[in-house]
């Protein structure tokens, strides 16, 4: 059977298009313009959930203990 769609193709043409739009933007535009893209689609922007306060960075979350 031959495919006429390759999901795995796409992904990464996308994905790569993303980094070049992205890859001279600090990490804090970074995550406006992630943050933005989502709120302008509105099947995406059902599901986005802001961060909790002082959680916005992963450099934020607690340390594990034990």
């Amino acid at each position: 059977m031959k495919k006429t769609f390759d999901c795995v193709k796409m992904k990464q043409e996308i994905q790569q298009q993303l980094l070049e739009k992205m890859r001279d933007m600090t990490p804090e535009e970074q995550r406006q313009f992630t943050e933005d893209t989502i709120l302008s689609n509105p099947k995406l922007a059902r599901f986005w959930k802001p961060p909790k306060p002082g959680m916005e960075r992963v450099g934020n979350l607690p340390r594990r203990t034990g």
